[in-house]
């Protein structure tokens, strides 16, 4: 699922970056932008939850609930360096 969640965001960010504009194609320009958004946060979500059931999974009996904080932080984290 994590592989099918990657290929899922990395497809849907591809068909954004080839999406015609708003003077080519009118209103269905937005249309598939928010259906392409959407596409993303749905495979965001995956991988995410994936990420995490990975973590746990292989993470010391003792300290499953740190390592898996690494990825509940990462976006917070990731935001002050790239703004």
């Amino acid at each position: 699922m994590l592989l099918l969640t990657m290929g899922l965001m990395g497809g849907a960010s591809f068909l954004i970056g080839l999406l015609p504009t708003y003077d080519t194609i009118g209103v269905w320009a937005p249309v598939l932008l928010i259906t392409l958004r959407v596409v993303q946060g749905v495979a965001i979500g995956g991988e995410w939850g994936g990420a995490t059931l990975m973590v746990v999974e292989h993470a010391g009996e003792r300290r499953r609930g740190l390592w898996s904080s690494f990825t509940q932080m990462g976006a917070p984290l990731g935001w002050p360096v790239c703004p």
